[in-house]
Formats: structure tokens, sequence, C-alpha cells
């Protein structure tokens, strides 16, 4: 089967492909079930083989899981990002103390 990063954009597709690769159709369960009639000779080299698989597939599995990690980190910045080089349209008010003087100024 393969493997491609670009499929995964969440958990659940994670999960999908997990269940995918761990189905009774699956290449590792194949081999598996290979492993149970074979020779002395072949098991070793079987063995090895889905060693390997599951050293490919853990190896996938923990990019996948960076990829959406990153994914939610950057989700969550453009959905708080605030531009503060916009122009606020409130106006303008003088300081409090600035306010009173010139109270007193006009009374």
């Amino acid at each position: 089967m393969k493997l491609d990063l670009n499929e995964i954009n969440n958990l659940e597709d994670l999960k999908k492909l997990k269940a995918k690769l761990n189905a009774a159709d699956s290449e590792m369960s194949l081999l598996k079930e290979e492993i149970k009639k074979a020779s002395y000779q072949q098991k070793a080299l079987l063995g090895q083989k889905i060693s390997k698989l599951k050293n490919k597939y853990q190896d996938f599995f923990e990019k996948c899981e960076e990829k959406i990690q990153k994914l939610k980190i950057q989700e969550k910045i453009n959905n708080e990002f605030f531009d503060f080089s916009k122009l606020v349209n409130k106006p303008a008010k003088l300081h409090v103390i600035t306010e009173i003087e010139n109270r007193f100024r006009t009374w």
C-alpha cells in the first residue's frame, strides 16, 4: 500500500488509514499469515519484512501526527491573528486630566 502524507489532514484520516493498514487483507496481515506456514529460514526473512514494515508505518504515523499538530497550530494562528496596522474607527479622546483642565478653563 502506498502511503501519502498529503492525504492525511486530520486525526480522522489517520484513524482510517491505521484501520486500513491493520485490516485482515492488508500487507501486514498477509505476512503474519505466511509466517505461520513458513519454514524456519523463511520465518526469519518474513520476520524481518514485518519488522521493517512496522517501522515504516510507525515513522509515517509520527510524521502524520507532526503534520496534524502543525496544521492545528496554523489554524489557531490564522483564527487569532489581529492586524494592528489597520486603522481604528473610534474617535480620539483627550486624556482625563486634560478634559478636567479644559472644563476649569471654560467654567
